[in-house]
């Protein structure tokens, strides 16, 4: 039976953000491999062979190319400040960067002259196979159709299991899922401990924060494009999940979503939209407030950053549990140190995609590569100035798509890619970049059927 290659991509950039399904470890990889992955090979070398054989045309539409413009530009910043952190000795500081590998390909892929320009390759993917593919391939409404039933099939699923995971934790402390695929055969005790906290076949808990909001965003899609009924209490099932995962990454995606959408509630204010983002935020205040006080886990964080600049230069041994987290946290120092001495352009334009693996050597950190939240990378890579761009290329193409919307949808879509993206920022994930490809996608599937959307 003939595989569709539409129904093949669908699936593989459902599985992407989905770690869970990672097949080896990076040290033997170089990269996460996984199932998605894997898929995605198959797609590029169908496309290569179309592309060799005439039998396609790959140019991109002028709406398109419009619709990316931003990401290009960020790109080409994000270049210039690549050279100007080679010029000012970044990536050549005396840094201990030995990560862990098993393997001749891994050996290169993690190695510290590859693995910090490797991040380059990454974005140029992210925004071609993830965000600017689905207008390509995804041209028909069925197609369109059969991503979100794929989609939601396995989120439902990895709902369950995720609950029924929590229940067994909690009562029995045993878990049937763990953190990734290939825990269950390279591990000698099974699956490692993540505690009682909601994951599901997500990935990691923080990986599931981010789907979770990735799903209610595409929940609201799929009922706005396709008629289907709301259901608020799945909403409300899908924010209790968020809490359970007990992340710290998700909270600060949450704090990053505040502020973005506030900015946005001031470019385009009505009072309306006011209140109603005022409910939201106090909703969403009070819920993770009251997450906060009663996790431990939490509570140790909030303990150990409520010391300021102290944790940079932190005396004696840093805690298990914030260890990890310090590449998130040298970057940042980085630039405050470079500010007291009147260098302003590692704040500005930043350094260079990957210059944090170099900064956070420089402070002594061994074994680990770039911050794990996306907002890190961006600021540190790009500055300031980069960080604005990155947002923009999201959020102006989506706000001049939909101005012929209701002001209620056009409110609404922006406000789930606006908690996508800032998730994202929380959290590094191509989910954001698979959001907005899709709803991109959509869009060209209703105007080429002269409508928007379908009125409930």
């Amino acid at each position: 039976m003939k595989i569709k290659i539409q129904k093949l991509y669908a699936w593989s950039i459902i599985l992407e953000p989905m770690i869970f399904f990672t097949l080896c470890h990076q040290r033997l990889s170089g990269v996460g491999l996984n199932v998605s992955r894997m898929m995605q090979i198959v797609i590029l070398l169908f496309f290569l062979r179309l592309a060799i054989s005439g039998k396609i045309n790959l140019r991109i539409s002028g709406v398109i190319k419009s619709r990316y413009s931003l990401f290009v530009l960020y790109f080409c910043l994000a270049v210039m400040s690549g050279i100007v952190g080679l010029l000012m000795g970044v990536y050549s500081l005396d840094a201990v960067i030995n990560l862990p590998r098993n393997s001749f390909i891994s050996g290169i892929i993690r190695s510290s002259y590859f693995r910090p320009f490797f991040e380059y390759i990454i974005l140029a993917y992210y925004i071609g196979y993830f965000a600017v593919l689905p207008s390509i391939i995804l041209k028909k409404e069925e197609d369109i159709k059969y991503l979100f039933k794929v989609f939601f099939l396995i989120f439902n699923i990895s709902l369950i299991i995720g609950l029924i995971d929590c229940f067994l934790v909690w009562k029995f402390r045993i878990t049937i899922t763990g953190r990734h695929l290939h825990e269950w055969y390279t591990e000698p005790n099974g699956p490692l401990w993540v505690g009682l906290r909601f994951h599901g076949i997500f990935g990691e808990p923080r990986d599931a924060f981010v789907l979770l909001g990735f799903g209610a965003a595409f929940y609201y899609l799929k009922a706005i494009f396709f008629n289907e009924a709301q259901y608020k209490w799945y909403y409300a099932l899908l924010l209790i999940c968020a809490v359970m995962t007990k992340s710290t990454s998700g909270i600060m995606g949450v704090i990053i979503f505040i502020m973005l959408y506030f900015v946005t509630i001031c470019i385009d204010f009505r009072l309306r939209r006011f209140i109603k983002a005022f409910i939201l935020f106090s909703v969403l205040g009070v819920v993770f407030y009251v997450a906060i006080v009663t996790s431990n886990r939490l509570g140790i964080y909030l303990d150990f950053f409520t010391g300021g600049i102290k944790v940079a230069y932190y005396e004696g041994e840093v805690p298990t549990i914030i260890y990890g987290q310090m590449v998130n946290i040298y970057p940042i120092f980085w630039i405050i140190e470079n500010l007291v001495q009147f260098n302003p352009i590692p704040l500005l334009i930043g350094q260079g995609l990957g210059s944090s693996v170099f900064v956070s050597g420089s402070y002594g950190m061994e074994g680990l590569s770039n911050p794990h939240a996306g907002i890190i990378r961006v600021i540190a890579g790009t500055g300031i100035i980069g960080c604005f761009l990155y947002v923009s290329a999201f959020y102006i193409p989506v706000k001049r798509m939909t101005r012929k919307l209701p002001y209620k949808i056009r409110d609404n879509i922006i406000l789930f890619m606006i908690l996508v993206l800032s998730l994202t920022l929380g959290h590094r994930s191509p989910a954001g970049f698979i959001f907005i490809g899709v709803l991109f996608a959509i869009f060209n599937v209703f105007a080429n059927n002269g409508i928007l959307y379908r009125k409930p």
